[in-house]
């Protein structure tokens, strides 16, 4: 092989790896994948592929199971007012907690369990989209939820918290650090609601957020259950807002 060869092959080599590297930390910080089909307890000498490939058995008819109970659930309307009810957003909330729970088993069982670093990041590579795939569809089957209804909540539901984030960050006092967690939250927040630009660096556009067609309803339900607003580095447990500040901005939005 002559020098180009091999330049070509290990920068081939490095791009792959880097994008595997996004991969992983994509999927270990997005709430929606996992394992159920594991051994409770892990190996302490780890798992070779093939040990793993006789656990994993064919995804298929399990997958095909709860899609089929999924379909027969009545078809999603989205409701002409656009309102979230307390009852969608606990069972949005249901799904992506369920898919934490087996995401943390596949990491336990397997990923704890690896002898290298390397052996971790290829296991979450050969294995990591059917665990996404059965977390996604058994939650959603437990939660009684189309995946239509489950897209619309989430775009409704981080809509409205995206609004009520503006107005803690144009309104309250916070020291550095607490400006810079909330930032990196609503960055996150623009990428839900498609308000940035695939740039390098990325830009994000939180002013752009189309406040006119969002209920003063949701904004209510959103600072009610904040909590189970969640998402992918989005976590507002110890985020704290002023809900008469929120709503008295919000008095202008349709009900």
């Amino acid at each position: 092989m002559g020098i180009k060869d091999t330049i070509k092959a290990v920068s081939l080599s490095l791009i792959c790896l880097l994008g595997m590297i996004l991969l992983f930390n994509l999927i270990l910080h997005y709430p929606v994948k996992g394992q159920l089909y594991v051994e409770t307890k892990p190996k302490a000498s780890g798992y070779a592929p093939l040990e793993i490939e006789a656990q994993v058995k064919n995804p298929i008819p399990i997958w095909e199971q709860h899609a089929k109970k999924i379909e027969k659930l009545p078809a999603f309307v989205p409701p002409a007012d656009a309102h979230l009810t307390e009852d969608q957003i606990h069972r949005y909330y249901q799904v992506v907690e369920h898919c934490w729970s087996r995401l943390g088993e596949f990491k336990n069982v397997y990923l704890g369990a690896a002898k290298s670093g390397f052996g971790k990041a290829a296991l979450m590579y050969a294995y990591a989209p059917v665990m996404y795939e059965l977390c996604r569809i058994e939650g959603l089957d437990l939660a009684q939820m189309r995946e239509e209804e489950f897209e619309w909540v989430k775009s409704r539901l981080f809509e409205a918290a995206l609004f009520a984030l503006n107005r803690k960050m144009a309104k309250d006092k916070m020291t550095a650090e607490e400006k810079d967690t909330l930032v990196g939250m609503r960055n996150q927040l623009c990428i839900i609601n498609g308000l940035y630009k695939d740039a390098n660096p990325p830009e994000y556009y939180p002013e752009k957020l189309e406040v006119s067609r969002i209920p003063r309803h949701n904004i209510d339900l959103f600072l009610r259950f904040k909590n189970e607003a969640r998402f992918r580095r989005v976590n507002f447990n110890k985020v704290e807002f002023d809900y008469q500040d929120v709503m008295k901005a919000a008095q202008d939005l349709p009900e």
